[in-house]
């Protein structure tokens, strides 16, 4: 299993890291967006799940328009979990096309571990 992370806050990307490696899952990660679609670009169509945070480097949504590419390119169907405490940008991202919405950073690797597992 791949699973890009995207997410800029170094605490939050040190306990998904732990997490998820600990259980086996290659772990690509981004911190802005330019690293997310790079990662996209070169891996995509190797990847089993995204996970993104709704603001990286602002406190504005800005991460809304990569769903959409990913939805573009990997269809419906795909796994992109929103990381987000905002009520109102969890709604802007599952309105963009994520499936999966994480409702407090602290708890997002714990999320991304039950969808990987039942992914298996």
């Amino acid at each position: 299993m791949i699973v890009l992370v995207v997410e800029d806050y170094e605490p939050i990307q040190t306990l998904i890291k732990d997490v998820l490696e600990e259980s086996g899952v290659e772990l690509i990660q981004a911190t802005t967006l330019k690293e997310a679609r790079n990662a996209f670009e070169e891996r995509g169509d190797e990847l089993d799940l995204v996970a993104m945070d709704a603001c990286l480097g602002t406190n504005s949504p800005n991460t809304l328009e990569l769903v959409r590419e990913i939805r573009m390119r990997r269809g419906l169907s795909f796994p992109i979990m929103a990381m987000s405490g905002s009520p109102d940008q969890q709604k802007d991202l599952e309105f963009a096309g994520c499936n999966y919405i994480a409702p407090y950073k602290p708890q997002a690797p714990f999320f991304l571990l039950a969808i990987v597992m039942a992914a298996h």
